[in-house]
């Protein structure tokens, strides 16, 4: 496992653990409306998948109730390994958070 993954599910064990989770998706969308190629989010989009898994794991292995952000995240991004869904969600992440 990756030390970010070990990072996430050892947040989702205490108190405010869906709370960080939430958030750091939000900074990685941040990031991704940050940049001018799609190119340039390679490492984003990771991270993002690791999150997905992380979270699908928690939603339906040990029955974790989640936010209905956090839920969407979980459906939406479920076919994230994917290079055109990348795109598709690429596009909707800069259209939704670019200012």
């Amino acid at each position: 496992m990756s030390n970010f993954i070990d990072l996430l599910e050892s947040q989702l064990s205490k108190e405010y653990g869906l709370e960080f989770v939430e958030k750091e998706i939000m900074l990685l969308f941040l990031a991704i409306s940050k940049t001018e190629t799609f190119d340039e989010t390679e490492l984003i989009f990771k991270n993002l998948e690791d999150i997905q898994l992380v979270l699908a794991k928690a939603i339906f292995k040990n029955k974790m109730e989640v936010s209905e952000f956090l839920s969407d995240f979980v459906s939406n991004f479920d076919r994230i390994d994917d290079i055109i869904t990348q795109k598709i969600l690429y596009e909707e992440i800069k259209s939704k958070y670019t200012n």
